[in-house]
């Protein structure tokens, strides 16, 4: 950017043009693919000019012919808006906090793709397929089909030590919020599909401690719970040292959720906190997620939002995120 205007453009191969970065104001926003694949192509060897290409390519229509597992899904290839972003007029709110506080804009989540790898990541650091969910020493790196192998849904799928194993073992508490609803992403990774119910009882791609081994011989099963919990504890001043709390699709801003919806959910879970008991030692993290670079041109798209103790046990997944404190005490949540 040079005084406001952008100087830099990506090729559109269906038009020839070169498309700038420019102003969107709609609510709507549709993004592309975001499989690994599709995020690699993006970034093309760092030349950084594949998102257009890949928006294009996405097939429209998948559910409507029952592709519901195809990742390079995209629900408006023929417009695509990736290179598209948002500023203070549509989010003023997330505006205020990295004004106010601080924006992480440095910070970028470690692996490619889609929703599953990304909330393994924010878990545990690390999305992997396993031969045994018993066995860590049998799982290997995997971000399409993360999991294990000849297992159901509701079995045991990750066999890798999550960060609630070190929390649990430090006697640091904890506990994973969720939003009742539907799943944000496809389970696919697909733009559209049949999206899968959402709650604490029900492991998803957006809840997947239950599928860790470590949680089920722990015991910490019960620390998944419902996000009106969040807002309960928040008001008690009765909240865990580290807690995650997770949207549900209505709110999620994951296409084709509205911005203006997840803002509204955001700013009410950033709120509860700040007016709880607890804000003099809070440290509130809003992340960005599933940061694909298929959609990164829609910027400043907030979905999760984390909050987290500042004497954390070594999770590795980077966001780009605001993170909010109070001034002048240590953070104990």
């Amino acid at each position: 950017m040079q005084d406001g205007v952008p100087t830099v453009c990506a090729p559109d191969p269906s038009s020839g043009a070169c498309v700038k970065p420019y102003h969107n104001v709609a609510d709507m926003n549709f993004g592309g693919p975001h499989s690994a694949a599709s995020a690699t192509a993006d970034i093309d060897g760092g030349h950084m000019d594949g998102f257009i290409g890949q928006a294009e390519s996405g097939h429209l229509g998948c559910l409507g012919r029952g592709v519901v597992n195809d990742p390079q899904c995209s629900f408006q290839p023929e417009n695509p808006d990736v290179m598209g972003y948002h500023d203070q007029r549509e989010i003023p709110n997330y505006w205020a906090y990295a004004h106010n506080f601080v924006l992480q804009d440095h910070l970028f989540e470690p692996n490619f793709g889609w929703s599953e790898p990304a909330h393994l990541y924010m878990v545990s650091g690390w999305s992997a397929r396993c031969l045994s969910p018993f066995l860590p020493m049998t799982c290997t790196t995997d971000l399409v089909n993360p999991g294990a192998v000849h297992r159901s849904p509701t079995d045991p799928q990750y066999g890798w030590t999550d960060i609630t194993y070190l929390l649990h073992r430090h006697h640091v508490s904890w506990k994973y919020y969720v939003s009742s609803g539907l799943t944000p992403d496809c389970a696919s990774g697909a733009m559209s599909c049949v999206h899968e119910p959402l709650n604490a009882a029900t492991p998803s791609i957006w809840n997947p401690l239950p599928r860790f081994t470590t949680v089920r011989q722990d015991g910490q099963q019960g620390n998944i719970q419902n996000s009106t919990n969040y807002f309960a504890d928040a008001r008690a001043g009765t909240l865990p040292a580290v807690s995650w709390l997770v949207p549900n699709e209505a709110n999620s801003e994951h296409p084709p959720a509205l911005v203006s919806d997840g803002q509204a959910w955001v700013t009410r879970a950033v709120s509860a906190a700040m007016t709880g008991r607890d804000w003099k030692s809070t440290a509130i993290f809003v992340r960005s997620g599933p940061v694909s670079p298929s959609r990164s041109g829609r910027r400043r798209r907030v979905s999760p939002s984390r909050r987290r103790r500042r004497r954390r046990t070594g999770t590795r997944a980077g966001c780009r995120c605001r993170s909010a404190q109070a001034p002048g005490t240590p953070a104990d949540r």
